[in-house]
């Protein structure tokens, strides 16, 4: 019998880990599920069933939650976070491992007074290291695809990063990070034969967001820009698709949902 395949909603269990306070390390052990298909399910792509399932039940949640969004979500008061904010949390070098996974670049934010030229030069220097980290994190390769000159070249990158970390704080400075999924659409244009008709194409990247801060801050909210949000369906319209992340979405007013389908090459939506 065919295993059954789901997208589950992107972001959905960086959502979940940040709640818990844990870690992809931390969910990788309680699910015994890697840390590639773990970074999958998190970047909404598509995943067999029981592997979701096996995640839900150990995480305990529901599988509601990976579909759709929770109706409410809480800051770490207990209040109802400010519409277009995230919550930035302080980051040691396992929480900014786990941050970088996936995303594409950085957004720098400078909150703190630093008058100092050593500390403004150490500055400079973090930034490249975090780079440098980001680059060699950003995404889950196997382990069959690493040379032992690259795992190496990782592990002493990350040292690094972890000791800069640390001297933040002769500083008397931290770093708070955060991430959310940003998002890009284009249209374009079909002709066949005498048809024509348009496609609107989305696509999601994970952009995170760091923030230099005094000692001793351990969260703040920071106002983001989340692009252009794609629909929940497509217009009735039949010359006009809508594509995310490569599936095509349900048109209003069908009467059974689709399956989702993937845009080809040559592929005319009727």
């Amino acid at each position: 019998m065919a295993k059954i395949k789901v997208h589950p909603r992107p972001g959905a269990l960086s959502e979940l880990l940040k709640t818990k306070g844990m870690t992809k390390m931390d969910a990788k052990e309680k699910t015994q599920v890697d840390r590639k298909t773990l970074s999958k399910i998190d970047r909404g792509e598509e995943v067999k069933l029981e592997t979701l399932q096996r995640v839900v039940n150990k995480l305990q949640v529901t599988e509601e939650y990976f579909r759709h969004p929770p109706v409410s979500q809480e800051t770490d008061k207990g209040d109802d976070p400010e519409p277009g904010t995230i919550l930035l949390r302080k980051l040691d070098a396992s929480r900014l491992h786990d941050l970088v996974e996936g995303t594409e670049c950085f957004k720098w934010h400078l909150n703190a007074k630093v008058r100092d030229d050593d500390a403004r030069k150490f500055l400079e220097d973090f930034e490249e290291a975090a780079e440098k980290f980001r680059k060699q994190n950003a995404f889950v390769f196997d382990d069959e695809s690493h040379s032992l000159r690259l795992q190496l070249d990782r592990l002493k990158t990350a040292d690094d990063m972890a000791a800069r970390l640390e001297r933040l704080a002769e500083h008397r400075l931290a770093l708070l990070g955060g991430g959310h999924l940003f998002w890009e659409c284009s249209v374009e244009e079909h002709s066949y034969e005498d048809v024509r008709w348009q496609t609107a194409n989305y696509r999601s990247s994970y952009l995170v967001h760091l923030s230099i801060e005094p000692l001793g801050t351990q969260s703040r909210r920071v106002h983001i820009y989340v692009g252009e949000t794609p629909p929940l369906f497509a217009p009735s319209d039949r010359r006009y698709d809508v594509f995310v992340n490569g599936r095509q979405l349900p048109k209003i007013g069908d009467g059974d949902v689709p399956s989702p389908r993937t845009l080809e090459d040559g592929d005319i939506p009727f």
